[in-house]
């Protein structure tokens, strides 16, 4: 008798990747987070962490070496937040396209993707009005199809909170699944029964797929109206995010072999839903044991990955299930067990410590009162300047994403009620903006924590403020107190930090940056230190046009510099312009920079007329003097004072860091000179004098870090030579050398030597990038290294697929082999067997 054939093993691992937008409202940068030490903020120290290294996993032998290089993304069911995906591609855009392409691999192997979208920036749906509630949803899908080239199919609900509109919504838009929480079923079915079981405890089927039906009042059902519900495996979802299941390819492959049943006869699917950052971030090492078990334990098992698009095409819902209502009608979450009071008030999820919540409730009524004044304001506004107001604000989307002059002004054309003159066109686009601010000051982590005076509630109160302050250019400017009135209710946790309206007043919306203080500090950065992001010709080249990043989508372009120098004071005068694609807003003014010795700058703004003005003065060479003639045509002036906190922690960084520089050279010969006795002296081992060698170690450090810096800035090769031969040399003198170069720095210049050497292969090039991996090697540079190896896995791939093209440079690719710690099969020989050919070549 023939044995009935077993039932198939899937397993379905969702993760959620997301971080809240960071960024300063008014500048477009992420402040300096000191929490995130050593890198500059979250987002950085979290793409490295876990972000980076998913797209990377490595299954390492016993000697710590790369066998296989894992992109987690093509076994994970996954999303993005949006604003997150916004960063990474301009951060990391070799990243970002390894995600992308992840993407539409596995739609292309599976018919479907692993990716689906998330609404936008992960506010609460069930506590949105209706016209945010959409919003989010459409920018959501909108960005997603933007990214990846096709039509989501699936969208995250943030913390997974729904309620049945919610799900109307995603209906509407035609999506076929949403993941949820065992803990947010109600009651569940078998398609046509008329008996319902209760499974409010969460405990139930979930390898399965239930479908949710749309009924009208009176419990009809709608036809066409469903969605699918995959409600994940609580307990084991929880083991991984929590209970440590991770740390063991071999035990997380058991674990989940044993929820499965072997003589079953039907497939099975066991669905997990985590935290994207559990993997790498909150976990350690999650990445490779996760990289490990896909790739060979859970095939042990039997175990299949798939993605939950591609198992519904071949197991429809033939169940139904019903949502909880929640406490409120407002609906459920997963991570609040009072159904989404955690975002609202009236529950202690998420007090650490013993901290009250009562901030929350508050806090949220206030953000409500200014939506609503804002969106009155809107509505009466946009409506003789915009066809239809919530049509503009939905597709709004598609000019922020991607803020260009041409699409301004092909939008307008779209969606104006009539022509309109350059300040409707202004306004019009202001109002949209006010849009997008009320959206994001209800980004879910505000409220996810244990005190309105963390960074998270403060950035939703700078999105806030930049509201009001748009809402005060547009002419309404007693909106503000109304709300401050609110938010004054909302009590911090810390007496001395008072309550919501303090914090707001003194870390949101104080000191408000205006235009000509992020211009100033601008053209500081440009003059003092030539800090990243800031290229372009010199200034003293009359009429070069110098391009600089300005606050948010503008761009700063400096125009028309004249740099002089006499005795101790340095002056800059030229224009500089200033184009908003968001607003269609311009301006043109003329400054002084000067700076005396080694005091701070100070820079005076006028009219464009006044550049000869300022040139005049200028010539004085007298700093009183250029204090008292501006000021009797009452040019602005702006010094280090009226710089925000940030920008000054950034002009001090630089100072320290040029004080340093000019000393290098003092340094490096007191490095030379101890070395030299040592040299001079072969029989005597430095290693066998400890103190000496500490000694040396600690100013060859300080002197890499230094040079380090130095080639980071500038990418001169002849600074990275002299950055290989000191290591050289050190290593020769066996000194262990360790020093913290800047994460974001090392990243550059290995990113940057990659791109090179891929994109343009020549001897040059490579030897470059030979010496950097070297260095990277000798002096432990570990951000450095991991970023090399990143992007060698991919060059080795390319040189396996078309080994003609790498002939000529066999031996460094081979040299580049041999450092890089990677391991592939049989690599070495096909590599001797191109220099042989390339030898051949050349002989004949």
């Amino acid at each position: 008798m023939q044995k009935a054939a077993k039932g198939r093993k899937y397993l379905a691992v969702h993760a959620h990747f997301y971080q809240p937008p960071r960024e300063n409202p008014w500048t477009g940068d992420i402040p300096p987070q000191d929490s995130a030490f050593p890198y500059n903020d979250w987002n950085e120290r979290i793409a490295r962490e876990c972000y980076i290294p998913n797209a990377y996993a490595r299954i390492n032998d016993s000697m710590g070496r790369a066998v296989e290089m894992v992109n987690n993304y093509e076994y994970l069911n996954f999303n993005f937040g949006p604003t997150l995906l916004t960063w990474m591609e301009k951060r990391y855009p070799a990243y970002y396209a390894k995600i992308i392409r992840a993407a539409a691999e596995t739609r292309a192997k599976h018919g479907h993707s692993n990716a689906i979208a998330q609404a936008y920036n992960h506010s609460i749906l069930p506590l949105a009005s209706f016209n945010d509630r959409l919003t989010q949803v459409l920018w959501g899908l909108a960005d997603f199809e933007r990214r990846f080239g096709f039509k989501a199919e699936a969208m995250w609900l943030p913390e997974t909170a729904a309620d049945e509109n919610t799900l109307r919504l995603l209906i509407d838009q035609g999506l076929r699944y949403v993941i949820l929480s065992p803990y947010q079923a109600e009651k569940i079915r078998p398609m046509n029964s008329e008996t319902w079981t209760d499974v409010s405890t969460g405990h139930f089927e979930t390898g399965r797929p239930y479908a949710w039906i749309d009924r009208t009042p009176a419990g009809e059902p709608l036809e066409n109206r469903a969605i699918t519900l995959f409600f994940y495996n609580g307990p084991l979802s929880k083991a991984v995010a929590f209970e440590g299941a991770l740390k063991n390819s071999e035990s997380f492959a058991a674990l989940l072999a044993a929820n499965f049943e072997d003589s079953a006869q039907n497939d099975q699917l066991l669905g997990l839903a985590i935290d994207g950052e559990t993997f790498g971030h909150h976990h350690k090492f999650a990445d490779m044991t996760l990289a490990h078990a896909f790739r060979h334990e859970i095939k042990k098992h039997g175990i299949e990955t798939i993605n939950f698009s591609t198992y519904l095409d071949a197991h429809p819902a033939i169940h139904e299930a019903e949502i909880k209502k929640g406490p409120d009608g407002d609906g459920t979450s997963w991570s609040c067990a009072h159904g989404v009071r955690r975002w609202k008030g009236g529950c202690d999820c998420g007090g650490e410590g013993g901290g009250q919540t009562d901030w929350r409730m508050p806090f949220r009524a206030s953000l409500n009162w200014l939506r609503d004044a804002a969106t009155e304001i809107y509505t009466a506004q946009a409506q003789g300047l915009l066809k239809d107001i919530w049509r503009a604000r939905n597709e709004y989307i598609g000019l922020f994403s991607v803020p260009t002059r041409r699409n301004a002004e092909v939008f307008l054309e779209e969606h104006s009620s009539r022509p309109l003159s350059p300040l409707e066109k202004t306004r019009a686009l202001k109002l949209l903006e006010l849009q997008k601010e009320i959206n994001f000051m209800f980004t879910s982590c505000g409220w996810f924590f244990s005190d309105i005076s963390r960074i998270e509630p403060v950035q939703n109160l700078k999105y806030a403020a930049r509201a009001a302050v748009i809402l005060r250019e547009l002419g309404f400017k007693n909106i503000e107190p109304g709300f401050a009135a609110i938010l004054e209710q909302a009590p911090s946790n810390y007496p001395d930090l008072g309550n919501g309206r303090k914090i707001y007043e003194t870390q949101a919306r104080a000191p408000l940056p205006t235009w000509e203080t992020v211009a100033a500090f601008r053209l500081a950065a440009k003059f003092l230190f030539g800090l990243p992001g800031y290229s372009g010709p010199p200034p003293e080249q009359k009429g070069a046009a110098v391009p600089l990043p300005g606050p948010g989508h503008t761009l700063f372009t400096l125009l028309s510099g004249e740099t002089a120098v006499s005795g101790d004071l340095e002056t800059v005068t030229g224009k500089l312009v200033e184009e908003n694609p968001l607003t269609l807003d311009n301006r043109v003014v003329s400054f002084l920079y000067a700076r005396q010795d080694s005091e701070l700058p100070t820079v005076w703004f006028a009219a464009p007329e006044k550049l000869e003005e300022f040139r005049r003065i200028a010539k004085t060479r007298n700093m009183n003097a250029f204090h008292a003639e501006t000021a009797a045509f009452k040019a602005d002036a702006v010094s280090f004072d009226d710089f925000s906190q940030e920008n000054k922690s950034a002009v001090i960084k630089g100072f320290v860091r040029s004080i340093r520089h000019k000393n290098r050279g003092l340094l490096s010969k007191i490095v030379h000179d101890y070395l030299y006795v040592f040299e001079k002296n072969p029989k005597i081992a430095l290693s066998g004098f400890v103190g000496v060698k500490h000694e040396v170690e600690t100013y060859a450090a300080e002197v890499f870090e230094i040079l380090f810096d130095e080639f980071s800035l500038s990418r001169n090769p002849d600074l990275l030579d002299k950055i290989y031969t000191q290591a050289e040399t050190l290593k020769r003198h066996r000194l262990e050398i360790r020093f913290p170069a800047p994460p974001l720095k090392a990243a550059d210049c290995a990113l940057t030597a990659l791109s090179e050497a891929t994109a343009s292969p020549s001897p040059e090039n490579l030897a470059r990038l030979v010496k950097l991996l070297k260095t990277a090697r000798y002096l432990s540079l570990h951000d450095a290294f991991f970023h090399l190896q990143n992007g060698l896995s991919e060059l080795f791939a390319k040189v396996i697929a078309a080994p003609a093209q790498w002939t000529p440079y066999a031996a460094l690719i081979k040299e580049l082999y041999e450092n890089s710690e990677i391991i592939i099969e049989h690599f070495p020989q096909k590599l001797d067997k191109l220099s042989r050919t390339h030898g051949a070549i050349i002989n004949n």
